[in-house]
């Protein structure tokens, strides 16, 4: 992603990028919560969306939707990787 800027402009560029996302985590109070607090939240979203599922194989039925397809993004974007793990998402 960075390869069209020259050397010594990426680490400037990366650096104004992740101070951006820090700050926007922080403005939605995101990054106001330890990794401990995070995970946990992670884990009853998680236990949730097993629950709401049930037997179902999607979201609003036997079919994909759009529903599924945003809950997903949201759950990959949002989610630390280390919380992501094949114990809590099976489904």
């Amino acid at each position: 992603m960075l390869g069209a800027i020259p050397i010594p402009f990426r680490h400037i560029v990366a650096y104004i990028t992740s101070r951006g996302k820090r700050q926007a985590m922080w403005s939605q109070g995101v990054a106001r919560f330890t990794h401990e607090e995070m995970r946990q939240f992670s884990f009853e979203v998680l236990d949730w969306l097993r629950q709401f599922l049930g037997d179902k194989p999607y979201m609003m039925g036997d079919r994909p939707t759009s529903v599924d397809c945003s809950v997903f993004a949201n759950l990959i974007v949002w989610s630390p990787r280390w919380v992501l793990i094949p114990d809590h998402c099976q489904r």
